[in-house]
């Protein structure tokens, strides 16, 4: 048995090598140089793809992760195309898959302690201004205290519900907390008053987590158009 394997692999060498031969003596010699032309723009279009998707979000680490292109573009406010990233890597690899969809984060401010002070004074100072609770409400976010911000944001719902960015600022403690359903509420009633990019994305997010994909998909779209014509404004 071994040998007729042998015998095959060394007959099936020959023929691809008679098969060729017979093609280079067959193929006129302008045919032969075309064909080798196209297979050399054939490689020079995959080297420049790669290098292009290299140029544009970089080489991720090579790990047993299949999230990291999903988090890659995720860093690049690329959102629609990073949540498909992820539904990919829930079917490639659910077993190490860590969720069907990012959490936004919030990274504190420069001197947000002290900040922090100074609008606690204020609601001190102020007990019933809508327009104090919110600012520490949002103070509070930006230190990730959820619950307490969530406190003061509902208290300054409470005391002006028409009061400017609270919407927004409710919004965003939602979806951080995980009550979708408060979240999409809260953010449309924002992107009523003010369809900035930001709470698109925002409602985007919520709808995602809620299983709404296509209404999220358009909302990512259209802060990427929204962003887009801004950017087209700016000399």
């Amino acid at each position: 048995m071994a040998g007729e394997s042998r015998d095959l692999a060394v007959g099936g060498t020959e023929g691809r090598l008679r098969t060729v031969a017979a093609w280079r003596r067959e193929a006129s010699p302008l045919y032969q140089g075309l064909f080798l032309a196209a297979l050399m723009v054939l490689g020079s279009s995959f080297v420049a793809g790669f290098v292009e998707s290299v140029r544009t979000i970089g080489i991720p680490p090579i790990q047993g992760d299949a999230t990291v292109l999903g988090r890659a573009l995720l860093e690049r406010r690329e959102y629609s195309a990073a949540l498909e990233e992820f539904r990919l890597a829930a079917l490639i690899d659910p077993e190490n898959y860590r969720g069907a969809a990012p959490q936004l984060s919030f990274t504190p401010a420069p001197g947000a302690p002290e900040n922090l002070e100074r609008l606690r004074q204020a609601v001190r100072e102020q007990p019933g201004s809508a327009a104090a609770q919110l600012a520490l409400g949002r103070g509070l976010l930006a230190q990730g205290d959820l619950a307490a911000s969530l406190e003061s944001l509902e208290l300054a719902r409470e005391l002006d519900p028409g009061q400017p960015g609270l919407a927004a600022a409710l919004g965003r403690a939602y979806l951080v907390s995980g009550q979708y359903d408060e979240s999409e509420r809260a953010l449309r009633e924002a992107l009523a008053a003010n369809p900035h990019p930001d709470l698109h994305d925002l409602i985007g997010s919520a709808l995602h987590q809620r299983g709404m994909r296509e209404e999220a998909a358009r909302h990512f779209e259209r802060a990427n158009a929204l962003r887009a014509q801004r950017s087209e404004l700016v000399p």
